[in-house]
């Protein structure tokens, strides 16, 4: 009677706990091209982190500041370095940056590059929708299925 139908994908970003088999805290590998170099990888992973931090920033700025500052209290509560919430970084994660620098992100739109100063972070993982839909086709006229029980 239904036949379900999952075009396209959805990408997990950022920071991943691993498989529940094997737990294990790093950077997804999702980028499994062959021809990108590790360098390509490592841009796209950049890119990628930056596009949610101008997310997370409009998002600061459009919550009530109540929410927004119970979320970024969470994220830094944890004075000791082993508890502490990872923000989406990379370079943080391997060890490159220091957690705590201010950080400029870059954003190309279009032929701009959109450059934003004093940039925050946004919480470790996120995941991003490449043409993802979900819909339900019918084999049978719906006011047929709507109309008897």
């Amino acid at each position: 009677m239904f036949q379900l139908d999952d075009p396209g994908s959805l990408i997990q970003t950022g920071l991943s706990a691993g498989s529940r088999s094997r737990p294990y805290i790093d950077w997804v590998k999702n980028i499994q091209a062959k021809y990108l170099s590790e360098s390509d990888v490592d841009e796209l992973d950049r890119q990628t982190s930056h596009i949610f931090s101008l997310f997370w920033m409009l998002i600061r700025r459009k919550l009530p500041a109540e929410v927004s500052s119970d979320i970024v209290k969470w994220i830094t509560s944890h004075d000791d370095e082993a508890r502490r919430v990872l923000a989406m970084n990379k370079k943080v994660l391997q060890g490159l940056a220091d957690p705590e620098a201010t950080t400029t992100i870059e954003i190309p739109i279009a032929d701009n590059v959109f450059t934003f100063d004093w940039a925050e972070h946004p919480p470790p993982s996120g995941v991003m929708a490449a043409n993802y839909a979900r819909y339900l086709f019918l084999t049978t006229p719906i006011l047929h299925v709507l109309t008897t029980k």
